[in-house]
């Protein structure tokens, strides 16, 4: 089982897990706070499975410019926005798309 400490640090204190420094806090307060936290945390064992995570899907946007304006369409799932005659690419696209949550972390492309 770990085993927290407080110590004195020069003029703070130091939170230890089994004797190895891990965090320095200038609160006595805070860290029996913290202290107790890590040991409640460290109590219950982790009860996460492979099927609470979801994989990360990747697009890019793929950008079409016209006279009339300018679209971004997403790799994935197809969600489309129009954007007006105005808008520049260098005003930035979001990171994700709004509709499937794809990461855009591809090229993006001119079409």
């Amino acid at each position: 089982m770990v085993q927290y400490e407080i110590k004195d640090v020069v003029c703070d204190y130091g939170i230890y897990e089994d004797g190895e420094l891990k965090l320095i806090l200038n609160s006595a307060h805070n860290a029996h706070l913290i202290k107790r936290i890590l040991e409640i945390d460290v109590s219950v064992p982790n009860s996460a499975t492979p099927a609470d995570f979801v994989e990360v899907k990747h697009g890019e946007w793929l950008v079409k410019t016209r006279s009339s304006g300018s679209s971004i369409k997403c790799s994935e799932c197809g969600h489309r926005e129009d954007r007006g005659p105005a808008w520049n690419i260098a005003w930035g696209i979001s990171n994700y798309c709004p509709n499937c949550g794809a990461k855009m972390d591809g090229e993006r492309k001119q079409k």
